[in-house]
This record gives structure tokens, C-alpha cells and sequence, in this order.
């Protein structure tokens, strides 16, 4: 899960901050995007995405964030809809990417798999392991249960597969660190790129530096 550092309020032309009615919130849509990129903020591929409620709206606490942009991020319509919800009633006890280094805490496979990094403390392997069943970023391949989810599994395995071949290209001198950027830019899922090109610096920061919001721990300094 890419960790990402949220922008200040967004403000109107005027320096007053921007501000909507409830039903209204979609007026956040572009912002977000402009700060965090076209990517869903826990599956991490590109997608039609929603505005993401952290905390939902039809929770106690969520029904004073509406329109707060802290509480703001993007999400597909499978984490956002279909899994996350209106499940959790506050931010305990998960890992939220725009709080913590959520890089950190999880493991990714060839396989399409995604696991709890086993380093961790039990404390945050508990985060970790909610926030997977939260937004079923890892059910079993080939599951009948949830069609959509088989598909970003998939979607895993495709993109490292592309990884994989373009960090040969890119050893053997056959491609540039602008190719690789590109692609990885049009697949989205930033961790698996992360991952496969473990130990070339170069790469890391080219392709965080391109995936907006990305925390600045892997983005080149500035």
C-alpha cells in the first residue's frame, strides 16, 4: 500500500479555504487527485475511483467529516463499496496510507499474493491484518466469492510479470528509466514496482517522484 503525504487544505483563488455542502463533497474530486494521482488508495490500481470516506459518513464521528479533507481519500468502487463501507466506525486500529508508512507493512508476491510482513509487532500485524479483511486486498485466488477481487489478483500477477521483464531490460541496458516510469505509471499498483526493483534507487525514486502524494521517504529530495 503506497504511503502518501496529504497537501494542506486546498484553498479558493481568494486563500479562503474551499468549502462544500454535504452533498456536495465531490467538489474534492480534482484536489484529491492532484495530491494523491488517478490510483486507488488501497488496492493501488488505476480505476473509476470514488471519494473515499476514511471515517464513513454514516458513522457518528463520519457525519461531521463529510466535507473535511482530512478525512478524504480515493478508492475503487470494490475497496470503497463493496468491502471497506461503512465498516469501521473511526481510524483504530487499521494502517491508513496517509498516516503511517503503509509500505512497511506488508509483503508482495509473484504470486499476486499480499501478506502482513512477518517483522512487524504483533500490534501492527493486528493494523496490518484489519485492514486487509477490511478492504479484501487478499482473498484466495480463484475464489468464486468476490469476481472482482480474482481480477485485481490477476492484475497483481500481470504487473509483476511486466516488472520483472522490464528490470531484465533495464540491467541489460536495453530500456531507460523513463520507459519503466511509463509503464509502471499506466498499471498503477506503486508497491509491486517498488518491490520488483528492490536496490535500484535510481528506478524507485523516478516512479515515486511520478505517482503524485507518494511519502517523500521514497521520492528523490527535492
Amino acid at each position: 500500500m503506497r504511503p502518501v503525504t496529504r497537501n494542506s487544505w486546498p484553498l479558493k483563488p481568494n486563500g479562503d479555504r474551499k468549502t462544500f455542502a454535504v452533498s456536495n463533497y465531490k467538489g474534492f474530486f480534482k484536489d484529491l487527485v492532484i495530491n494523491f494521482g488517478f490510483y486507488c488508495s488501497y488496492c493501488e490500481r488505476p480505476d473509476s475511483l470514488d471519494i473515499e470516506h476514511v471515517i464513513p459518513q454514516s458513522s457518528p464521528a463520519g457525519q461531521h467529516l463529510v466535507v473535511d479533507w482530512n478525512n478524504l481519500l480515493l478508492g475503487c468502487p470494490s475497496c470503497n463499496r463493496d468491502h471497506k463501507s461503512n465498516i469501521n466506525n473511526t481510524r483504530n486500529g487499521y494502517v491508513w496510507p496517509d498516516e503511517v508508512d503503509s509500505f512497511s507493512h506488508y509483503e508482495y508476491f509473484s504470486s499476486g499474493d499480499l501478506k502482513v510482513k512477518s517483522t512487524l509487532d504483533n500490534a501492527d500485524k493486528t493494523k496490518a491484518q484489519a485492514t486487509i479483511d477490511l478492504c479484501g486486498l487478499a482473498p484466495p485466488p480463484k475464489s468464486n466469492a468476490n469476481q472482482s477481487k480474482d481480477f485485481l489478483w490477476q492484475q497483481r500477477m500481470k504487473v509483476w510479470v511486466v516488472a520483472e521483464k522490464l528490470k531484465a531490460d533495464y540491467i541489460a541496458g536495453n530500456t531507460t528509466v523513463g520507459n519503466i516510469v511509463t509503464f509502471s505509471e499506466m498499471s498503477g499498483f506503486w508497491s509491486i514496482w517498488i518491490t520488483v526493483f528492490s536496490g535500484h534507487d535510481d528506478v524507485i525514486n523516478a516512479i515515486s517522484d511520478a505517482y503524485n502524494g507518494t511519502k517523500s521517504d521514497y521520492c528523490t529530495p527535492p
